[in-house]
């Protein structure tokens, strides 16, 4: 299967703009008059050496009817070879996800909250030929907020469906679901955050599998005051294992990358 993303030159800079200028309009928490709002993970982060890009992501979702939590999202991640000046440092890839999806919550308490997800997503590189990338998930996401919040479990299955022939054994690298974990340090707000992402694939026992360790701190906003409508963290990150991107699914990466973390 072949999928074109078009106009791909100008989606991937005004994207990394959109990160840097950090929309400070959007909103954690949508209300009836606020639409758009952050959904996944939004940072820019980079190693330094030819080998570690730097790799960037925006995710904003838009609330479509005031009267339910139905949304669409649109996920961008990309992989930038800013230092290979040599080679007029390229954008190696990008990996494109939108989806639409309804969230709702089933339970809550003074120290437990529960929330479910359920969607249907694409994903994509956009690219041709040997190099394309595609598949599509219909897929349930459960919240689960322990602790007065200082503790989030956010397990995410999935069922893929038209998977695209350059990437028709995907399932073996990425499997039928992934898990992340969340451990939250706060005074008044939000200190200090890490969390462990998990995926396995489908076959292999753990061979075929990737972590991913972040920690995100708040310690950048004693020198970047002027940018508190974006709410700068540092971040620090680590992968290892299969998954990082789609065009390199099947193949292991190792990377230590260090940079901002946005609340849009």
């Amino acid at each position: 299967m072949v999928n074109k993303t078009p106009h791909t030159s100008l989606v991937v800079p005004l994207s990394l703009l959109a990160v840097l200028v950090g929309f400070p309009a959007f909103s954690q928490d949508p209300s009836e008059t606020q639409k758009f709002s952050q959904h996944r993970d939004n940072y820019v982060v980079s190693g330094f050496t030819k080998e570690a890009e730097i790799e960037f992501q925006l995710s904003v979702k838009y609330r479509l009817f005031s009267v339910n939590r139905l949304y669409f999202g649109f996920t961008q991640r990309s992989f930038w070879d800013l230092w290979r000046f040599e080679e007029s440092a390229p954008f190696r890839e990008s990996n494109y996800a939108p989806e639409v999806f309804y969230e709702f919550c089933v339970g809550e308490g003074p120290s437990i909250t529960r929330t479910v997800g359920v969607g249907l997503q694409h994903e994509s590189n956009g690219k041709e030929g040997a190099i394309s990338r595609s598949w599509n998930k219909i897929y349930i996401e459960p919240q689960l907020l322990l602790l007065n919040s200082a503790i989030l479990i956010r397990p995410k299955l999935w069922v893929p469906f038209a998977i695209g022939d350059e990437n028709a054994d995907i399932r073996s690298y990425l499997g039928y679901g992934e898990l992340r974990m969340d451990w939250v340090f706060r005074e008044k707000e939000e200190l200090l955050r890490f969390y462990v992402l998990l995926k396995k694939g489908a076959g292999g026992g753990f061979k075929k599998s990737g972590v991913r360790l972040v920690l995100v701190g708040k310690p950048i906003r004693l020198i970047t005051h002027k940018l508190e409508a974006v709410n700068p963290s540092l971040q620090l990150q680590h992968w290892n294992g299969y998954g990082e991107s789609l065009e390199s699914y099947d193949r292991p990466t190792k990377n230590f990358r260090v940079g901002i973390t946005f609340v849009l």
